[in-house]
This record gives structure tokens, C-alpha cells and sequence, in this order.
């Protein structure tokens, strides 16, 4: 139960002791930029005016038309486009070389991009691959962006955020979930490692980390799944997701549940005995709420995605 007693201190004590970060003067970098959440995140960046933000995404078609709409409906704001796959070292050495070739020193950076597999273990439906892809996109590729983007978000002093787009489902478990919330429980469990690592090193008075837990978001990503009550905690919409973010990032805040009702439900579960939380998870959907969840074509991995 430690998720839920993390979770209520956490969510309790929201934001850091961070001067606001000022957007005019952000260069923000979103990975899954191409669409759902990503694309609303660089449109609502854009509409606040940040100095630039970089559209990163493996699908190049859909970073092309996210440059172009943004750039036409900001011209101020500088509007740049990278197509890479971000599991891939070398992919992520050009994104460094890139970015210098621009001049763009990247402060803001947003890792939002991630996948699902949606399968059980060992259900033999020939996908198991995409289990190991969760995690190399989800918890392995924020790890490296990080890494490979430090010097330009932590070398010089100027005020910076890191942003990881985690899930719920890296607080709580549900069967036909195993890859995605080993990745996000993962993704968790680096933030706040990270976390810990700036304040020790003395950088947390320049440097931020924001940790956005959102619950189900409408984007097409989890099509049938069927959750209790829906009228109840109706799924998010993708544009909301990317306000609070955005709105988030501004604040300096360190922790963000979304919604709100969801994040105050965890420090409850945790006063309850396991059994208990258990059997609220499971009728909530935890045990099958994905058993109607079919991957379409059209949400199948890009074969640069895939695990090889």
C-alpha cells in the first residue's frame, strides 16, 4: 500500500517552493507531440506564448501537420518539428545534435509519449514483443531523454522543469495491464528518485520536476475498456489533460492527479486493509475491465517502435 500513503503525502503538499516558471521564455520539448494529449500539449504551450516548442514523435506525417497548424495559428512562437524513434540511442544522439544546430537549449522538457500492449501474460496472442516495447518507450526512453538532455536542463543554472506524463495505473494494478503499469509504476519510481538526486545536488532552487498522474483520457488509447460508473469518473479529455499540465508546469507543482476526486480517493485506500483495497480495485475494473480491449490497425505499433 505504499502508493496510497505516497500518494496522500504527495498530493497534499502539491507545490515546490519554485518561482512561477516564465512561459515567454520557455523552449519546451514534447515527445508524442504528433497527437492525442502530446498535440494539445504543444498547442496550449504554443497558445502561451512559450518562445519555442519542439514536436517530437515517430510518426512524421502527424509531426508535419502538428508544426504546421501550430506555426500557422501562432506565427511568434517558433515551432519546431523532429520525427525519431525515442527508444533509439542513436535517435536521441541526433535529437542532441539537432537541437544544437538550431541554437535550441531546451528547459522545459515533456516526456509524454507512451504505448500499451493491453495483453495478459501469456494469453499466446503472439504480442508478448509488445509488452517489452511498453517499456522501452514509457519508462526507458524519459530515462534517456533526461540523461541525454541534462546539460541543457541542469547545466546552467536557468530555471527548468522536467515533466513525466505517469498514469493512475503507475498507483494501482489491473490485470490485461502488466506492461503498462510495470512502465508507469516505473516512471514513478525514477521521478521521485530524480527528484531526490536534484535536491542533494543542491539544483532543486533552479531545477523542478512535475509528476502528472492522469486517470483513463479519451484519446482512443483505451477504447473498450469498461470501468464502473462511468458518470461517476468519466474519462478525461485530451485537451483539459494538456491545460492542467501546462497550467501545472507554470506552477512549479510536483505532483498532479487528475482529477481531482482521484487523487483524494488514494489516501482512503490506504487506511483500508489489502483485501479491501483489493476488491474496491477489482470492482472499479481492476480484474475486467479490459477483457473487451482489442489493439485496432490503426492503434498497432509503428515497426520502428517495436521490440526487436
Amino acid at each position: 500500500m505504499w502508493w496510497t500513503w505516497w500518494c496522500a503525502v504527495r498530493w497534499l503538499g502539491r507545490t515546490h517552493a519554485l518561482p512561477r516558471l516564465a512561459l515567454g521564455e520557455a523552449r519546451v520539448l514534447v515527445t508524442g507531440g504528433g497527437g492525442g494529449v502530446g498535440g494539445h500539449l504543444v498547442a496550449e504551450f504554443a497558445a502561451r506564448g512559450v518562445a519555442a516548442v519542439v514536436v517530437v514523435d515517430v510518426d512524421g506525417e502527424r509531426v508535419a501537420r502538428v508544426v504546421e497548424a501550430v506555426g500557422a495559428r501562432h506565427p511568434a512562437v517558433r515551432v519546431e518539428g523532429v520525427v525519431m524513434d525515442v527508444t533509439s540511442a542513436e535517435a536521441r544522439r541526433g535529437l542532441v545534435a539537432e537541437l544544437a544546430e538550431k541554437g535550441l537549449a531546451i528547459n522545459v522538457l515533456v516526456n509524454n509519449a507512451g504505448v500499451v500492449a493491453g495483453r495478459r501474460v501469456g494469453s499466446g496472442d503472439g504480442r508478448a514483443e509488445a509488452m517489452v516495447t511498453s517499456l522501452r518507450v514509457n519508462v526507458e526512453a524519459p530515462m534517456a531523454l533526461v540523461e541525454a538532455l541534462w546539460p541543457q536542463l541542469a547545466g546552467s543554472g536557468e530555471q527548468a522543469q522536467i515533466v513525466n506524463v505517469a498514469s493512475t495505473m503507475g498507483l494501482v494494478p489491473a490485470a490485461g495491464l502488466a506492461d503498462y503499469c510495470c512502465s508507469k509504476y516505473g516512471l514513478v519510481g525514477f521521478h521521485e528518485s530524480l527528484a531526490l538526486e536534484v535536491r542533494a545536488d543542491g539544483r532543486d532552487g533552479y531545477l523542478g520536476l512535475t509528476l502528472v498522474c492522469p486517470y483513463k483520457i479519451n484519446t482512443g488509447m483505451f477504447d473498450g475498456v469498461q470501468l464502473r460508473m462511468p458518470w461517476l469518473l468519466p474519462a478525461l479529455e485530451a485537451d483539459d489533460v494538456a491545460r492542467s499540465i501546462v497550467e501545472s508546469v507554470e506552477a512549479r507543482e510536483e505532483v498532479v492527479v487528475l482529477p481531482w476526486a482521484v487523487g483524494a480517493m488514494f489516501p482512503v485506500l490506504g487506511l483500508l486493509p489489502r483485501r479491501v483495497w483489493v476488491a474496491v480495485v477489482e470492482w472499479f475494473g481492476g480484474r475486467h475491465g479490459m477483457d473487451n480491449f482489442a489493439p485496432r490497425p490503426d492503434r498497432e505499433l509503428p515497426a520502428a517502435l517495436r521490440a526487436s
